[in-house]
């Protein structure tokens, strides 16, 4: 995460206690004050060219161990990585994915949204949010790809759609807004990109305004409008999905449940609530996490009876 200070990164480290870092060296930075307190890492390693004294470059590393696979054989319910939620409700909190969560959550937004092999996703959005990683997780999964840009502004992203020939992008709120009001204000102009390719806008992770998602919509009127609802702790997005042909008849829905996930909403006492109650959404899918790592009672808080 880019956006760590080194006191974030600190946290996440004593929690996960890794021993192989892999950094990129504009960011030597944020770990540089804790570089001394690092001695129980195996190995430092660094992406770019500016390698800092005791770290190990990513090319040297690669090209100085075999290209063979493994012989390891890996099992379904082995844990597989750690994710880091946002901390909306405190400290940022260790979600634990085994494989059977990820591959889960590739067959299941795979099939929902749905994806073809010719999928290229455009990444602008940081991988580290799960929003962005698990729509791109399932694309590679039919034989897709995915292109990733550094950086974001509504010209930068029109033309890398065009010249990549891209399918589908996450755009986070703002960035609709900063499209439509560069469009309006002639900084761009939408017809001056060759834009046949693309099929999809993912929206969600907040709510969005049924003017901006109406503008979207005309502005990109070949284009597929869907909005959709994740929880990291859940597989990410998406949980569930308003399609692009439902979106404006439930404007403030969050659609549907996903393929491969189970939906209730239950009152304080964990009862399904009839419908037009209101009520708390769980849910049930081998998409979510195993736990949070290292917490055993706020997972227990969390997972109940095998509900989220």
């Amino acid at each position: 995460n880019f956006r760590f200070t080194p006191l974030d990164l600190e946290y996440v480290i004593n929690i996960v206690d890794p021993v192989l870092l892999i950094i990129e060296d504009k960011l030597f930075s944020i770990i540089e004050p804790l570089v001394t307190s690092l001695k129980w890492l195996d190995k430092c390693i660094c992406i770019g060219e500016s390698i800092p004294q005791g770290m190990i470059s990513y090319e040297n590393f690669i090209s100085n161990n075999s290209s063979l696979k493994p012989d390891i054989k890996i099992l379904e319910e082995d844990e597989l990585g750690i994710y880091f939620t946002s901390g909306t409700t405190g400290v940022p909190k260790p979600i634990l994915y085994t494989h059977r969560s990820l591959y889960t959550t590739a067959v299941s937004n795979g099939f929902t949204i749905p994806l073809l092999p010719d999928h290229n996703s455009i990444i602008y959005c940081p991988l580290y949010h799960t929003a962005t990683f698990f729509f791109w997780l399932p694309c590679l999964f039919v034989g897709g790809k995915g292109t990733i840009l550094q950086r974001f502004s509504p010209h930068y992203l029109l033309k890398t759609i065009e010249i990549e020939k891209g399918t589908e992008v996450n755009i986070p709120m703002p960035h609709c807004v900063d499209i439509i009001n560069a469009n309006e204000r002639g900084e761009i102009r939408v017809e001056d990109y060759d834009l046949r390719s693309w099929r999809l806008i993912n929206t969600g992770a907040q709510p969005y305004s049924p003017e901006i998602l109406r503008k979207l919509a005309n502005l990109f009127p070949h284009v597929g409008v869907q909005h959709g609802f994740g929880i990291s702790e859940g597989g990410g997005a998406t949980i569930t999905l308003l399609p692009p042909n439902e979106l404006f008849k439930k404007l403030g829905s969050v659609g549907k449940p996903s393929v491969l996930i189970d939906i209730r909403i239950v009152d304080s006492n964990g009862n399904d609530v009839k419908p037009g109650e209101k009520g708390e959404l769980i849910i049930r899918t081998e998409r979510m996490m195993k736990e949070y790592y290292k917490n055993p009672e706020a997972t227990k808080e969390a997972l109940r009876e095998g509900w989220l």
